[in-house]
C-alpha cells in the first residue's frame, strides 16, 4: 500500500520519494528511490535488510535498557568511541545531583567528574579491555556529584568491535553503590577494631553455639577458633570451679533476649583458673528476628584476688582485735594482780609471787608475737590462719 501511493505521487505530481519498505514474502527490507522521467518513473531498489534488522535489534536493546533503568534507578550509557561522546539515560541527573539533564556528554565530561585517586586506575582497566578484546568491563571507582562530594559507583559495560577489530562502541550500565561500599567500609572498620581490641569477644547463634571469637579470646584461652567453633562454651571453659548455677542462669538469661551481666569462673585450655565479667547482648537480624549474642569477656582476676586479700585481712583484724580485748586482758590483769598481792605479803612470799609474774610475763610476750607473726603473715601473702593460745 505505502508502494503504490508513494509510485502515484511520482507520476502525478512528478516529484522524487525515498522510503523503506518490508516485503513480506520474503521478509526483506529494502530503500527505495523512485525518480519522475519522460517515460513514466525511474525506481531503484536497495536491500537494507541487515541493516534494518541491526536497527531492530538495536532498539530493542534500548527499549530494555530504559526498562532496566527505570527498575533499578541505574544509568544506561551509549558510548560512541568515533564521535567520541557518551549518551546517558535520564537517570543521570539522579545519580549526580545535577538540576538539569543533558542526555549526552563529550568523554571528557565523565572523565573529568573521576576521583584523582581513582582516575589511572579506572583508565588503565579500560584500555586494558580494549587490547585484549575483552567483551565485559567492570570498574568501582568515585564520582563527583553536584555538590562537589564524591560517590561510589560499579560501572559495567559491553564493548564493540568492528569487523576490523577497531572498538567502536559500548553500552553500559552505572549503579549507585555509595551507600553499599561505605556500610561495607563501615563493617570492616568495626571488624577490625573487635579483633584488635584486648578484650576477649565470642559471638553464639541462636542455640548458644559459637560462631566467633576474636584474637584477644585465642590468646588469652589458649583456644584457636577452630577448636571452638560450633561448640557450647561450657564445653570448652567451664572447670572444676565453675558455679554450674551461674552457667543454667546465664542459659536461661539468652531467652530474654536483653542485655545482661555475669561473673564466673572459666579455665584456659592449660588449666588455669581465671574469674571473668561476661557482658552479654542479643543480636538481631534485619526482620528482628533474633540471631543470636555477642559477649564481651573482661578477666577479673585480679578484681577478684584484690577482694580476697581485703576480706583475708580483715578477718584477721577481727581476730587481733578479739585477741587484743580477750587474751591480753588475762595476763594482764593477773600481773596487775600479783603486784597488788608483793605489795601485801611477806618477804617469803614474794619469791613465789616472782614466779607466777614471769609466767604471766611469758604468756603476754607469746601473744604478742602471735599477733606480729599474723601480720607478718599476710604482708607476705601467706593464708595463716591464728594459733590457739589455750
Amino acid at each position: 500500500h505505502n508502494f503504490y501511493n508513494s509510485f502515484k505521487k511520482v507520476l502525478e505530481e512528478r516529484v522524487f520519494v525515498n522510503f523503506e519498505e518490508l516485503y513480506y514474502p520474503t521478509q526483506k527490507w529494502f530503500c527505495i528511490n523512485a525518480y519522475p522521467t519522460d517515460d513514466g518513473a525511474a525506481i531503484y531498489f536497495s536491500d537494507i535488510t541487515e541493516t534494518k534488522q541491526k536497527d531492530l535489534l538495536l532498539k530493542e536493546a534500548l527499549e530494555r535498557y530504559d526498562l532496566v533503568a527505570k527498575a533499578t534507578h541505574d544509568v544506561i550509557y551509549d558510548y560512541d568511541v568515533r564521535r567520541r561522546t557518551i549518551s546517558y539515560s535520564d537517570n543521570i541527573t539522579g545519580l549526580l545531583g545535577l538540576d538539569q539533564y543533558q542526555p549526552q556528554h563529550d568523554v571528557n565530561w565523565w572523565k573529568s567528574r573521576i576521583h584523582d585517586d581513582d582516575l589511572t586506575k579506572v583508565v588503565r582497566g579500560y584500555q586494558h579491555a580494549i587490547h585484549y578484546k575483552k567483551e565485559n568491563y567492570g570498574m568501582e571507582y568515585r564520582v563527583k556529584t553536584g555538590n562537589n562530594q564524591f560517590k561510589f559507583v560499579y560501572d559495567q559495560g559491553c564493548l564493540q568491535f568492528d569487523e576490523k577489530g577497531r572498538f567502536v562502541r559500548m553500552l553500559g550500565a552505572i549503579k549507585d553503590i555509595d551507600q553499599l561500599k561505605r556500610i561495607d567500609d563501615e563493617n570492616k572498620r568495626l571488624a577490625d577494631i573487635i579483633t584488635k581490641v584486648n578484650n576477649m569477644i565470642m559471638i553464639q547463634d541462636i542455640n548458644n553455639r559459637i560462631t566467633w571469637v576474636n584474637k584477644a579470646f585465642e590468646r588469652s584461652t589458649g583456644y584457636t577458633l577452630c577448636e571452638v567453633l560450633g561448640k557450647y562454651p561450657q564445653e570448652v571453659l567451664n572447670g572444676p570451679e565453675t558455679d554450674l548455677s551461674i552457667t543454667s542462669a546465664i542459659i536461661k538469661a539468652k531467652n530474654s533476649l536483653a542485655n545482661f551481666n555475669y561473673e564466673i569462673i572459666n579455665y584456659n585450655k592449660d588449666g588455669t583458673k581465671y574469674w571473668v565479667s561476661i557482658e552479654f547482648t542479643p543480636l538481631f537480624k534485619p526482620d528482628g528476628k533474633p540471631d543470636g549474642y555477642i559477649t564481651i569477656h573482661n578477666d577479673i582476676t585480679s578484681r577478684k584476688e584484690k577482694g580476697q586479700k581485703i576480706i583475708r585481712q580483715n578477718e584477721i583484724l577481727k581476730n587481733i582485735a578479739w585477741m587484743s580485748s580477750h587474751e591480753l586482758r588475762r595476763p594482764v590483769a593477773s600481773i596487775l594482780g600479783l603486784i597488788n598481792l608483793m605489795n601485801e605479803t611477806k618477804d617469803e612470799e614474794r619469791d613465789e609471787a616472782i614466779q607466777m609474774l614471769n609466767t604471766c610475763t611469758q604468756q603476754l610476750d607469746d601473744i604478742i608475737h602471735n599477733i606480729n607473726h599474723m601480720i607478718e603473715q599476710e604482708i607476705t601473702g601467706e593464708n595463716i590462719l591464728p594459733q590457739s593460745l589455750n
